[in-house]
């Protein structure tokens, strides 16, 4: 008989009595403890490279208690005040508080911005950077927080998330900003879904009955975000290799979780895209920074660090929507894609103004996987800004005033008064 575990939050489940999934219990085992063993590994190397436990008094046990309390601290990255004005069983739409005051020279934007993340992670990384230009500039920001999926909606899928709950939430922001129009501004995974809405919202709207052509999208904002994956690219490394892998098993992996992708394997498999030197330097940083006594930028780093630890799992069907449209059948870029009957055209996105950030050091999403469907879309208003920097690194303070320049003109109540 195969044992069903209750799903908790991130917890990994029980793998059950199946003996055709005991390779996959055996090889998630060996990749917790490798984990867990390169986090002793680090901790030994950092702080005996770094403290002269014998030789300096006191002053080292002082470091190293602080060192330790900023790897525990989980301080949320987004200060920004927010409300939920709304919910449905996959996410939690929150409004951004509007600023008493603005930068000067800034007025009230008439078109409001939602921010979409990926679902593997918290979208507080919108509330560091991104929200707060955005805010001072007059811009009215909401922000869909996926939840962590329970048994029940497990087989949630690509459509349910980007052509049920995100257009929802977009009607939700329309009637509480008192606009017919919204700018989508997607990262990462939330890029890919928030692409596919777009180009869609032409035939959802029809089907819908709305008497408007489209479901009022007017800007979309794409930041490092996966659009297509080659065949070149599956032999390069990175996640493409790892996807396009036949001996890759989603499917078993899913099933052996009780309908869950856990997040603990794909943010494994995701350091494990940078060096062992690369994954423990921001911990040698922490420590050059307690022994300096910087409070402020330990605090930067606290937040950070416990946010790349708050790892969500993911819906099954939604992992395995992914893996098969981008990674293995790249459907998006090769204009094959069809959901609820409806084909997926890229070139629709010429109907609105696009902004495209790349980063050149991506290791999560290389230039390429964004760089090779750009042609796509259309002959419209499309900006591509290209800078150094990683998949989260690249969306910088002065690149989110850049962003937030960007679409000041693109956000008047009158069309006609937008950039062309």
């Amino acid at each position: 008989m195969s044992h069903e575990s209750i799903i908790q939050d991130n917890q990994l489940q029980s793998f059950g009595g199946d003996p055709s999934l005991s390779a996959i219990a055996s090889e998630t085992v060996e990749l917790g403890m490798a984990w867990a063993n390169s986090y002793a590994k680090l901790g030994a190397e950092v702080l005996s490279a770094n403290l002269d436990f014998w030789g300096g008094g006191l002053k080292p046990f002082a470091e190293a208690s602080r060192f330790l309390q900023a790897e525990i601290a989980q301080p949320s990255l987004d200060r920004m005040p927010k409300e939920a004005i709304w919910e449905d069983e996959r996410s939690i739409l929150y409004r951004y508080e509007t600023p008493k005051t603005l930068e000067p020279g800034y007025e009230p934007q008439d078109v409001p911005v939602v921010a979409a993340f990926a679902l593997m992670n918290s979208g507080d990384i919108l509330g560091r950077t991104l929200v707060p230009e955005l805010l001072k500039r007059g811009f009215d920001v909401y922000r869909p927080e996926w939840k962590i999926p329970q048994r029940g909606d497990t087989n949630s899928g690509l459509e349910d998330y980007f052509l049920d709950t995100l257009p929802a939430a977009l009607e939700q922001v329309k009637i509480a900003a008192s606009s017919e129009e919204v700018s989508l501004l997607g990262w990462c995974q939330g890029g890919y879904g928030s692409t596919i809405l777009t180009a869609l919202q032409g035939q959802l709207a029809e089907r819908a009955g709305l008497t408007q052509s489209d479901l009022g999208i007017r800007n979309l904002i794409q930041l490092t975000t996966p659009l297509s994956v080659s065949e070149a690219a599956k032999t390069c490394g990175g996640f493409a290799e790892m996807a396009s892998d036949p001996s890759f098993d989603p499917e078993a992996i899913v099933k052996a979780n009780g309908g869950i992708y856990p997040g603990a394997l794909i943010d494994y498999a995701a350091r494990g895209l940078k060096s062992y030197e690369n994954n423990i330097g921001t911990h040698f940083n922490l420590l050059r920074l307690v022994q300096d006594g910087n409070e402020a930028k330990i605090k930067r780093w606290e937040e950070m660090n416990g946010w790349t630890k708050d790892i969500k799992n993911m819906p099954g069907q939604f992992y395995l929507d992914l893996i098969k449209n981008l990674y293995r059948e790249n459907t998006l870029a090769k204009g094959t894609m069809v959901l609820r009957g409806m084909p997926v055209d890229l070139a629709n996105l010429a109907t609105v103004s696009v902004l495209t950030l790349i980063a050149d050091l991506d290791h999560i999403v290389p230039p390429d996987q964004t760089e090779n469907a750009l042609h796509l879309f259309g002959d419209g208003d499309h900006t591509v800004l290209r800078k150094p920097g990683g998949h989260i690194s690249v969306v910088s303070p002065a690149t989110c005033a850049e962003m937030a320049q960007w679409l000041i003109p693109r956000s008047k109540r009158n069309r006609q008064q937008s950039a062309a």
